[in-house]
């Protein structure tokens, strides 16, 4: 059975942000409750936010994925497309404290797949990592931003898994199929926002079904309960929706890798 929810409060894994506590929802004035000095006084305290980690068109990302996966999802056509459509949620900041990001998701039986996708752009502060090196016999070290691309690593995989089991079950299976930063600094062709948006969900729907296809196609190579008819069938099937995928693909990020199987 495949878990096609969107983000509501029939869905298994609920948008991490709908559980934060909103300012003045224990419908009373803010100004006069106890904790007002107290909220004050976290004022000069560091931000899970500084530095940019809160990036607007992430949010418009979202719901035009979610608007085209709702559209993919009622497709009875082509039931491929409709059966490989994701589920969208944020990542936490305790998944990735520095970069924001999306994860999708699609639920089929007991396994999820899962691929993240993380944003960057030049008002995102990142860590100092140390660098040592030697000139000759004089030992150097030197602070160097991390490079964005280093976020996608076993850490964020590891938390993301720990938060996906912790809402779908300790039993589930979760596979990998993907991983990806997108560098929004690197988007010098666009217009405008609108045109912003576009360009980053069509990478992201383009690396899914890349990444998803992929893990189809090495599952079915390895499954023995799958005949060889069948087999060849279902891998003829998905190289022409392969090749078609490549074929249509205008996102102009021919520098980012989509293929990042595990």
């Amino acid at each position: 059975m495949i878990n096609n929810g969107t983000n509501n409060e029939n869905n298994p894994w609920a948008n991490p942000s709908d559980e934060i506590d909103k300012p003045g929802s224990n419908n009373g004035n803010v100004e006069n409750s106890a904790d007002f000095l107290s909220m004050l006084s976290l004022l000069g305290e560091t931000s899970s936010t500084q530095g940019g980690r809160i990036i607007p068109e992430i949010d418009l990302v979202k719901q035009e994925l979610e608007k085209q996966y709702e559209s993919q999802r009622k497709n009875t056509i082509n039931k491929m497309t409709s059966r490989m459509a994701p589920s969208t949620a944020d990542i936490s900041v305790n998944v990735s404290p520095v970069l924001p990001g999306i994860v999708l998701f699609l639920r089929m039986g007991n396994t999820l797949y899962i691929s993240p996708f993380l944003f960057y752009n030049r008002n995102i502060v990142l860590d100092i990592d140390e660098v040592q090196y030697y000139i000759g016999s004089t030992n150097l070290r030197q602070n160097s931003p991390r490079v964005p691309a280093s976020y996608i690593n076993k850490h964020l995989f590891n938390s993301l898994e720990n938060e996906l089991r912790n809402r779908h079950g300790q039993d589930v299976k979760i596979i990998n199929i993907g991983g990806e930063v997108i560098n929004m600094d690197s988007i010098i062709d666009v217009k405008d926002q609108e045109q912003m948006v576009k360009r980053i969900k069509d990478v992201m729907i383009l690396s899914w079904e890349t990444s998803f296809m992929t893990q189809l196609l090495r599952a079915a190579a390895e499954n023995d309960k799958v005949d060889h008819i069948s087999r060849t069938q279902l891998t003829g099937d998905i190289k022409l929706r392969l090749v078609d995928i490549n074929s249509n693909n205008t996102a102009g990020f021919g520098h980012h890798s989509t293929n990042h199987s595990r």
